[in-house]
């Protein structure tokens, strides 16, 4: 008998909010848990798995829906150093305001224009976006905590470069450095 392997697909429609739902003055609250399937649905590279909980509240103002998202939990990403995972705490607060208008279009970073014929938004990449943006630039192990044999590789691999560009030098910039070292 063959096995066969199932490929189970997230659905990130989970992350759609119907804007024609939430009535003038109304606030509405959703709850998301982003986990490792969440994040590699995504297809992205940046984070490999974590355990963030999302709360966003929508209301809707006028014509302008506010959307406040408040994030918590900790993702795993990989050491710039060593490459191995290493965990970062999350803790971010953003707000976005979405407006109704001919086509979907973000504005800028905090206003999205949402056609006024489809009505709905897909929070998933935004909520990505603004975990990923709370995360330092850096991300790297405290000191002393990097994977010890990587960082020998890595010793090891520097310096052998470091000899060979120095083997490849073109012989006739020594005489040029023979006049810079008399001046």
């Amino acid at each position: 008998m063959k096995d066969m392997e199932k490929k189970i697909v997230y659905e990130l429609e989970a992350y759609t909010i119907d804007l024609a739902k939430i009535d003038e003055g109304e606030s509405i609250a959703f709850n998301f848990m982003l986990d490792d399937a969440f994040f590699s649905a995504l297809e992205q590279t940046e984070i490999e798995s974590g355990s963030v909980k999302a709360q966003l509240n929508v209301s809707k103002k006028s014509s302008t829906y506010e959307f406040v998202f408040d994030f918590n939990g900790f993702v795993q990403v990989p050491c710039d150093r060593c490459l191995a995972e290493v965990n970062y705490p999350v803790e971010a607060y953003n707000e976005l305001f979405v407006k109704l208008g001919e086509k979907t279009e973000e504005v800028d970073d905090d206003l999205i224009f949402v056609s006024g014929e489809e009505r709905k938004l897909n929070v998933a990449w935004l909520m990505y976006e603004y975990i990923s943006l709370s995360l330092p630039i850096m991300r790297s192990h405290e000191e002393g905590e990097c994977d010890e044999q990587m960082l020998i590789l890595l010793d090891q691999h520097n310096a052998e470069n470091v000899a060979d560009d120095e083997e490849q030098l073109d012989p006739r910039w020594n005489e040029l450095r023979k006049i810079l070292d008399n001046n």
